[in-house]
């Protein structure tokens, strides 16, 4: 019997075809490939020397010293140390712009439901491990995957997001970015009645063929092979027609093939067409007799109500959305030339990070083997013990001569080095003592230590900027998801800027479009940003704080320049500052509505009396009428005139404030 016969006989026992069995072999060719050019031993190093392992490199110029490596009795755990220091707990936010007039509703549709999609992940707990795996190892890794088995009363599916360590991925040879490759692996330790309840295959019991990519080699850690553990390899990869594969297996046992993965197989009768009802017969002829097949369209079951008042009506056929990228989304640390994901923190610093183990190990075998010896006369025999208070006897010039020598060593040389090797890592990553949160002697000010803090951020800005980017690109994969499974209207709730909820639903079909020939299409023109307004602090002491100085500039007063003002703080989304500045404008407008104020009628003014004048009248008014009267007679003629008409004058003024007129008071 020949090879080919029992390769052909053993595949057959297993329910397996001789071409299924060559496109196995085929994958696992092109797995085996892809593992010679991609190192996991070297993340285990470096998730090693985060851990602060003991172990030292030898001299690597020595030809005459040992090849393996020591190790270090003291540990200053600088890779650790400057890895927490740059953890970011802030999870950026979808925020979503149409390209397309009148789609602004579908833009808030679509922000609204992944913030609600972000809110029941494990988002947190993802992004707090690859805070770590990202400078450690270079890159980390987040799926976006689908549950297909969740079951709720009102849908079926829900979208999920998944955290692997970058030991998992493999990525195709020679191809530095994920959406560009051809084919990548995705590893998982899995038991094998996970195999049986995901794929209801039984796999043999032949142990974890890939164990190292679910722990790290070494002392201390699981060597793996495990009873009742295999390793899934799920391989996503493009066709011909550029459309997204998935092919999974566990030791040689085939577990899933599906072509086109993201096109949708609908359970149909064999002999008519028609759609299963869930007892498994025909609705349309009675069959029992079904399979699955590709649909690229489906027929509404009612009318869809677009945004603009359009109605697509029941039965109308329209296009299933099938996604064109791989789940995979890559966050890289610092780029590095040439290479999948990014450069490592710890590659940079190791060399630092060693040497600093080599010397503080040497500075404490210093201090250990230190220590003193008593001076005393020959002759003179006395025993010291461990008491604390012992009592040595002898003549008064035995005591006398009696003295300690400390024997310790110097070390400052090997202290000044250590400190020269923890700043020279410090500088490499960027990293200040402000942007630790300690003393720093060089900031004297508040805002000069801000403006550290700002200078530190800013070196380190490239690593923010990759974060933000990974996020943008899980945002468009977690929209495209939507379209492609929600078949059902799925609720979400929003938080207004005044402290309410409003609650809507997503809804795919409220992106279908009608090109110009009449068919129909899933509008993806939107663009896609993680809201980089997380950076602000948003905790109660750093909004209390910015509040007060708002009050004390007179932010909150209502002006055109105030209103400019918080236009640009809501773009840096402080919180409340939308709703400020919608009060704001409603006041505004408001303003500009109401009728202009009353002028007050200017009061009548009384007449103007030379001061001469009015020194005469203030004499006549002061006396009796006979001598006021015989006081006017003496006047010359020319100023009775003008005291006369002073007088007259002063008469009519006071009749008008008292409203009336000298006709009304006669």
């Amino acid at each position: 019997m020949g090879l080919f016969t029992k390769i052909k006989e053993r595949f057959q026992k297993r329910g397996e075809t001789v071409a299924e069995s060559a496109k196995l072999k085929e994958w696992q060719d092109k797995l085996t490939n892809a593992l010679n050019d991609w190192d996991l031993s070297k993340f285990d190093d470096l998730e090693y020397l985060y851990l602060g392992t003991h172990e030292v490199y030898p001299n690597i110029n020595s030809t005459s010293g040992p090849a393996t490596r020591n190790k270090a009795n003291n540990v200053q755990n600088i890779c650790y140390e400057f890895i927490e220091s740059q953890v970011d707990s802030n999870i950026p936010q979808p925020a979503v712009t149409s390209k397309i007039d009148g789609y602004d509703e579908q833009a808030q549709m679509i922000e609204d439901s992944l913030k609600n999609d972000l809110m029941e992940s494990d988002i947190n707990e993802i992004n707090d491990e690859n805070e770590r795996n990202t400078p450690v190892c270079g890159h980390s890794v987040i799926l976006v995957d689908w549950d297909s088995d969740f079951k709720h009363p009102l849908y079926i599916g829900r979208q999920i997001l998944r955290g692997l360590h970058p030991k998992q991925l493999v990525p195709q040879s020679n191809i530095w970015k994920a959406q560009e490759m051809d084919h990548l692996f995705i590893l998982s330790s899995v038991t094998r009645a996970y195999c049986k309840r995901r794929y209801g295959v039984d796999v043999p019991d032949d142990g974890e063929e890939y164990p190292e990519i679910n722990r790290l080699s070494g002392d201390g850690y699981s060597t793996g092979n495990e009873k009742d553990k295999v390793t899934e390899v799920v391989c996503w990869y493009r066709d011909k027609d550029g459309d997204v594969g998935r092919f999974v297996w566990a030791n040689d046992t085939i577990l899933e093939d599906t072509p086109k993965y993201f096109y949708r197989r609908p359970t149909v009768c064999i002999e008519c067409g028609g759609a299963i009802d869930p007892d498994g017969i025909c609705i349309q002829c009675g069959g029992t007799k079904f399979e699955r097949k590709i649909a690229k369209t489906e027929k509404l079951a009612e009318d869809v109500m677009l945004p603009d008042g359009t109605t697509i009506p029941a039965g109308t056929e329209v296009p299933y959305f099938a996604p064109q990228r791989f789940p995979v989304v890559i966050r890289r640390n610092v780029p590095k030339n040439f290479t999948f994901g990014g450069q490592s923190d710890i590659e940079v610093i190791k060399d630092q990070a060693d040497a600093i183990k080599k010397v503080v190990s040497s500075v404490e075998e210093k201090i250990i083997r230190g220590g003193a010896i008593v001076k005393a006369l020959t002759g003179h025999n006395f025993t010291l013990t461990n008491e604390l208070y012992q009592i040595v006897r002898g003549t008064a010039e035995q005591l006398q001569m009696l003295g300690i020598q400390s024997l310790s060593a110097d070390i400052q040389a090997e202290l000044s080095f250590a400190q020269e090797q923890y700043q020279s890592a410090k500088n490499t990553l960027g990293i200040t003592n402000s942007f630790q949160g300690q003393p720093d002697n060089t900031a004297q000010s508040g805002r000069a230590k801000e403006i550290q803090v700002q200078q530190a951020t800013g070196r380190l800005q490239s690593k923010v900027t990759n974060k933000y980017t990974a996020f943008k690109e899980m945002f468009e994969i977690m929209f495209e998801m939507k379209l492609a499974f929600c078949d059902e209207p799925r609720p979400y709730v929003r938080q207004k800027e005044d402290g309410t909820r409003e609650y809507g639903q997503f809804n795919k079909y409220a992106f279908l479009v009608q090109d110009s020939s009449g068919e129909w299409y899933y509008n993806t023109d939107f663009i896609f940003t993680a809201d980089a307004g997380a950076g602000l602090p948003k905790d109660k002491m750093f909004i209390l704080d910015k509040a007060e100085k708002f009050l004390q500039t007179r932010a909150f007063e209502t002006s055109p320049a105030n209103l400019r003002f918080w236009s640009i703080v809501e773009q840096l989304h402080y919180p409340g500052a939308g709703e400020i500045k919608k009060q704001m404008q409603e006041e505004i407008e408001a303003a500009k509505n109401q009728p202009p104020p009353e002028q007050p009628q200017p009061q009548p003014q009384g007449p103007q009396i030379p001061p001469e004048i009015q020194q005469i009248i203030q004499q006549m008014l002061s006396l009796p009428p006979e001598q006021a009267q015989a006081l006017f007679d003496g006047l010359a003629p020319d100023v009775q005139q003008v005291v006369a008409q002073t007088l007259e004058q002063m008469k009519q003024a006071e009749q008008a404030q008292m409203g009336g007129s000298p006709g009304a008071q006669m």
